[in-house]
């Protein structure tokens, strides 16, 4: 079969049509939003365990892009982040402050707009996400492939910064300049600003009440002795984190600008000469002062005192005395 000439003479710019249509199917992506500051003191959980996710701060560039968006690149520029290691199937994470916990860069490109679902139905805000590979976390100093594939008008490049724990004590970090990320599309490009800190939430500790009592003591033996009677018991202290620095503090509960070591007597004592030394580690301990026991557990931590009977400079005579403590447990 012959094929007219003309007809071979008309394919060429059809072809040619086809050609420039698809080159103008790239991209243009323009910022409208401007660049935007992510700031934020982040409050998260203590957790002990490594790798445990504590929570994430985000912040959006808008950009405006014609039909066929494909990959822009994502660079973190990072002031005083300090690499620690990778964490399993996510990738880089940084400490903000030694002892800090971790922290993670990642981001992702969605489009919305209020869409009609049913014609006459009221419109409802609708986004659609590109998929992002799995690990998709990006490095100090290094471009890093987001993907907007299928995405056009209004797209959305959202900066997460996720917050890992580091395993172990960690500490508070101010709210400080952490650096930037800059966001490349063609020729255009926007940046997050990072002003981020974090602060551990407020945890108690629950401390047991519990009542202890002195077998008697003969009161010449006290007169003789100066004190005597002494009795161990024990306070349970439960937390609700593990790995925390414990401190302890004991006050009078019938006095509590009581800076010695022994109780006031409370209502309902009938002895004078006599109060109830407060001991710890095997010596007296004085009240209203905090001190460092040691950190926190899993479970409940049995913290060791002992109570005796102490003669006072005040006559001594025979009857039976009270007193009452509060124990306050605070951790970091």
């Amino acid at each position: 079969m012959t094929i007219p000439l003309r007809d071979v003479c008309a394919a060429s710019p059809l072809l040619l049509g086809l050609f420039v249509a698809g080159e103008s199917l790239a991209a243009t992506c323009q910022p409208i939003s401007g660049d935007v500051d992510l700031t934020q003191m982040i409050d998260v959980d203590y957790v002990a365990e490594p790798d445990r996710y504590l929570g994430t701060a985000q912040a959006d560039l808008v950009f405006t892009c014609d039909s066929g968006a494909t990959i822009t690149t994502v660079t973190p520029s990072l002031l005083g982040m300090r690499y620690v290691r990778d964490i399993t199937d996510r990738g880089a994470a940084y400490e903000l402050a030694s002892g800090s916990p971790l922290f993670m860069f990642s981001a992702r490109a969605s489009a919305c707009d209020w869409v009609e679902e049913n014609p006459g139905d009221p419109p409802v805000w609708w986004c659609n996400e590109a998929e992002q590979p799995i690990g998709n976390t990006f490095r100090d100093g290094q471009p890093g492939d987001l993907y907007a594939y299928g995405l056009s008008g209004e797209v959305r490049v959202t900066l997460v910064v996720d917050i890992y724990s580091r395993g172990g004590g960690m500490t508070d970090v101010p709210m400080r300049n952490v650096g930037f990320t800059t966001t490349q599309w063609n020729t255009f490009n926007g940046r997050h600003n990072l002003n981020i800190g974090v602060r551990f939430r407020a945890q108690t500790c629950a401390v047991a009440a519990r009542d202890v009592v002195l077998d008697p003591i003969d009161i010449m033996d006290l007169h003789t002795q100066g004190s005597g009677g002494e009795m161990p018991f024990e306070m349970a202290v439960t937390c609700a984190a593990a790995g925390r620095p414990l401190s302890l503090e004991m006050l009078d509960a019938n006095d509590p600008n009581n800076v010695n070591s022994w109780l006031v007597p409370a209502t309902g004592s009938s002895t004078t000469g006599v109060a109830l030394q407060l001991m710890h580690n095997g010596a007296p301990l004085q009240l209203h002062q905090q001190w460092v026991q040691g950190s926190t557990g899993t479970g409940t931590v049995q913290v060791p005192f002992s109570a005796r009977y102490l003669h006072t400079s005040d006559p001594l005579a025979p009857g039976a005395i009270r007193a009452e403590a509060t124990l306050l447990a605070n951790y970091n």
